[in-house]
């Protein structure tokens, strides 16, 4: 197994949850800015935002190969 793979295994969750995180904080803020905000179209506008992110960056990281 590649030293990369190896390293992967080893944080994966530790990323997720770090994403969880971050998903689980602004969806308090939605709710703290607006208590009456539907909770269902909160989270497709926070998945939608962090999607657009994970597409950044991997423009990003094509751009480096």
């Amino acid at each position: 197994m590649k030293i990369e793979r190896k390293e992967y295994e080893k944080e994966k969750e530790a990323i997720i949850a770090e994403v969880e995180e971050v998903f689980h904080n602004r969806m308090r803020i939605f709710t703290w800015d607006v208590p009456e905000n539907d909770a269902l179209v909160a989270a497709e506008f926070i998945i939608k935002a962090m999607q657009e992110a994970i597409d950044r960056l991997k423009k990003e990281k094509k751009g480096q190969s």
